[in-house]
Formats: C-alpha cells, structure tokens, sequence
C-alpha cells in the first residue's frame, strides 16, 4: 500500500477482506503516515464494490494536505457528488487522473462533473479524464483555474464539447463523443499534439 512517497490504495487486491477491515487498515496506515510529503496517490475502486463516500473523501483530503503532486483516482460506480472541493484547490497537484466509470442508465442526477465555483490549480500541468463526463463549460473552468496546464487527455469524457480555448495547452487528445452537433473549434496557439478519435 504504501512506499517512499507514494501511497497505493486498491480495495480490489484485499476485496477477501470485509470493507470494514480493509478501511480500518487504511486509516491506520494513513494516521502512521501523518508527517510525509506525498508525491503520489492512487486510490482504485473497480468493477462493482461498494464505495463508502465518505472515506473516499477523507482519503483524497489526506493526500490533499500532504501536497500531493500526482492524484489517481479510479472508481467502478459513477458518483459526481463524492469529489472533495479541496481537489480543486489543491495548490501542489502537476497531474490529475480521474476514471469514474460508467453512470447508471438513465441517472440523470449522476452525469456531468459537478465543479466547485472556485478552480485554481496552480502547479496542475495535466489532465487526464475517463468517463467523467465535461462540456464546454467545465473543461473551460478547469483550464481558467489551471494557469500552467498543458496537457488534456478526454477518453469518453467530451460531452457536447465545442470549444477548446488555452494560451498553454500543448497536447489534447479526445478519444469518444457523445452528444456531439455544432463541431468543435480550437483556439490554442501553442499546440503541437492534437488527437481525436469517436471511439473510446
């Protein structure tokens, strides 16, 4: 679970355990850990386990307060509601990974990516999303609030995406539209890697 650094946590290699043991050891080793600066965190919730959001949420705060510079995030169950705000604010963070999985059919409450009204990542430099699914109007508030980002990675993230605006941006990829009708326009001066796929 954890090393110099960097802190692992994939309930799917102790899904043997009950959750209730496998949390308990996690905060415990968290608790142990209380004075490290954190390079790197990743916390997995494949396939269909149930994920306690309120742990998920302490965690992500744990790594937030031990300026974490690389956060990985992957969930099996959709939820745009559990996210911490403190993500958005995280003044350490150089790279972002969120794979949240599919939402339930027709969970018109649990589409979308739900953004705080304040973004600002200073030191955030990439993103990389999956399944999180962004319009227009959120990748704009990401980018606003991330003054040094220069690397996008969507992978069946762009929904009713149509305008793409950075001074930074480098590379962007889109793997899979959904929603799609009026095209998308660019306007990023500085771009030298663009790559765009309909299939995720």
């Amino acid at each position: 679970m954890e090393s110099d650094g960097s802190i692992r946590i994939n309930y799917g290699e102790y899904e043997h355990w009950k959750y209730e043991k496998f949390a308990s050891v996690v905060n415990n080793m968290l608790l142990r850990r209380k004075n490290v600066d954190l390079h790197k965190f990743e916390l997995c919730f494949k396939g269909y386990h149930l994920i306690n959001f309120k742990d998920v949420r302490t965690w992500i705060q744990y790594a937030v307060n031990h300026g974490v510079k690389v956060l990985d995030v992957n969930l099996g169950r959709y939820d745009k509601t559990f996210l911490p705000r403190c993500i958005f604010t995280c003044r350490s963070l150089e790279e972002l990974n969120l794979q949240m999985g599919e939402a339930p059919y027709d969970d018109l409450e649990h589409e979308g990516l739900m953004l705080p009204d304040k973004i600002y990542l200073p030191s955030l430099k990439k993103l990389n999303l999956c399944d999180v699914e962004v319009d227009t109007l959120h990748l704009r508030q990401i980018i606003n609030g991330s003054p040094g980002l220069e690397d996008v990675h969507l992978s069946n993230s762009a929904q009713y995406l149509e305008h793409v605006k950075s001074n930074m941006l480098k590379r962007l990829e889109i793997h899979g539209f959904f929603g799609r009708g009026k095209g998308l326009t660019i306007a990023a001066p500085h771009l030298t890697h663009f790559e765009c796929r309909y299939g995720p």
